[in-house]
């Protein structure tokens, strides 16, 4: 187990044998398998080539001409190499510029991940703060309607009490009742 760059994303410290880049999910494990599995072929490839090369070389014992042509296939062989290896280090260096661009996207993304946060949180407490207004003053309005209709019935319906005796007269009964009704 190693610790490697992710392939996709470029987090640093990965193990090679995670099944998931804990950034962008990629399967870090079955990339470095392939990888593994193709720098074996090649090499097997390259050793059948060398056995073959070196077979054929024992067979036939080479002229001065075979010898120049050996040499130039070193040559050709040194040249493909050194341009292999360019295209190595050009392609590490487009690998490095994009996992910058991923690692700078992912940044911003979680940038206005978070905003998107406290817009929402600032949306539901300003929510929050209209309905609880929205209530004070439907209470207020309720409380104040109340009030003055309270009053009003103490002005409508507040019936003094009459005193009837057993020694009042029918007319004082009379005029007691007909005061309550001029009132009402």
């Amino acid at each position: 187990m190693a610790l490697v760059k992710c392939p996709e994303c470029g987090r640093e410290r990965v193990s090679d044998t995670a099944e998931a880049c804990p950034d962008c999910g990629y399967n870090v494990r079955a990339y470095y398998e392939r990888v593994k599995e193709e720098n074996e072929k090649r090499l097997e490839e390259e050793e059948k080539t060398d056995t073959e090369k070196e077979q054929a070389s024992k067979e036939e014992q080479p002229s001065k001409e075979e010898k120049t042509s050996e040499e130039e296939r070193v040559l050709n062989a040194e040249k493909e190499s050194e341009e292999e290896k360019t295209l190595e280090k050009e392609t590490a260096s487009k690998e490095e510029s994009i996992s910058e661009r991923q690692n700078e996207r992912m940044e911003s993304v979680r940038y206005l991940e978070n905003g998107f946060q406290i817009q929402q949180k600032d949306i539901i407490l300003m929510s929050v703060l209209g309905i609880i207004t929205i209530l004070l003053l439907v209470g207020i309005v309720c409380y104040t309607n109340i009030k003055a209709s309270n009053s009003e019935k103490q002005k409508y319906c507040y019936i003094p009490s009459v005193e009837i005796k057993d020694n009042s007269s029918e007319q004082e009964f009379l005029e007691a009742i007909l005061k309550c009704k001029v009132q009402h």
